[in-house]
């Protein structure tokens, strides 16, 4: 395969991907909406991460919270 038959493939798969997500190659906005997929990608991305941590830290202070009224409870009952 040379290179200009792979660039021809790569331009028709680029361009029958860009179709199947509702896109149009020829459009002027396609750079634009394709900008705005990958940022709201990664803020979804940021967003999943940030309730991990907050889920996470929620537990972690749940656990302890009650690790420290076990102990409260135990040496004020002596």
């Amino acid at each position: 395969m040379t290179d200009d038959e792979i660039k021809k493939l790569a331009r028709e798969v680029v361009n029958e991907t860009l179709h199947r997500m509702g896109l149009d190659p020829e459009s002027p906005d396609t750079v634009s909406d394709v900008a705005d997929l990958k940022a709201l990608l990664h803020a979804w991305r940021g967003a999943k991460r940030t309730v991990g941590q907050t889920v996470t830290r929620v537990v972690t202070v749940a656990v302890l919270s009650a690790l420290a009224a076990g102990a409260f409870f135990q040496f004020r009952g002596d």
